[in-house]
């Protein structure tokens, strides 16, 4: 069976590593995050230089792809346009909850000292230091889901899903086509 390319482009926080879990589970062959979060990754830096040759080279070798640089601004748009048989999965969760996991995620790992930090600031924020002004970072998580469901409003290759309402296998399973396994929703990275 040929699978059409899956893009998780729900921001960070949302509900990405469960849909990640939940795609693997349903047998997709995930790009590894890892290769693009070393400082020289040939793949962020083309990226950031709008080269994009060297990830569309990652997509003929996987099947599902989230995180940076998949989930940035409006690269959707790039990705829809050179692959448009793909399918595009929106993770959404409540703005002040999604505002809070960044925050604890801050704190737990120490996120501002990354090196990734100041570039996701300038990228995704356009600022330097995007937790420190939570009005405009939640400005631009809900501009942004308004422009992706704006997108796409004329086409069934999105799928938007809040985890944290319980919506999980049918909902995901009934956007892929494919039957829901019998095992739980994975749900990674939860709040306890």
């Amino acid at each position: 069976m040929v699978k059409e390319k899956i893009f998780v482009i729900g921001a960070n926080k949302t509900g990405t590593t469960s849909m990640t879990k939940a795609l693997n589970i349903l047998g997709y062959n995930l790009c590894p995050e890892d290769i693009m979060f070393t400082k020289n990754s040939k793949y962020l830096t083309e990226a950031l230089k709008n080269n994009y040759t060297p990830l569309f080279e990652l997509v003929k070798k996987y099947d599902a792809f989230e995180d940076r640089p998949w989930n940035h601004t409006d690269f959707y748009k790039t990705l829809n346009e050179k692959f448009p048989s793909s399918k595009f999965i929106m993770t959404i969760r409540d703005t002040k909850n999604w505002i809070d996991s960044y925050l604890r995620w801050n704190k737990k790992i120490k996120l501002r000292d990354h090196w990734i930090y100041p570039l996701v600031s300038k990228v995704c924020y356009g600022n330097e230091d995007f937790l420190s002004d939570l009005e405009n970072m939640e400005k631009k998580y809900e501009d942004r889901n308004k422009e992706i469901i704006e997108y796409f409003k004329d086409s069934n290759n999105l799928l938007i899903i809040d985890l944290e309402k319980n919506e999980g296998w049918e909902k995901l399973c009934n956007f892929l086509n494919i039957k829901v396994p019998n095992k739980e929703f994975p749900h990674e990275n939860k709040t306890k």
